[in-house]
């Protein structure tokens, strides 16, 4: 319980640097996505 939001927010970081997998990344996060 203790690492969950350490981890979480690494996985957020790696999800969000690749343009493949940053509509997961996002999902983790707080930000709203602009509408393409």
């Amino acid at each position: 319980m203790l690492l969950s939001v350490p981890l979480t927010m690494i996985a957020k970081i790696v999800l969000t640097a690749s343009d493949d997998t940053r509509w997961l990344g996002l999902l983790l996060s707080d930000e709203v996505a602009e509408p393409a």
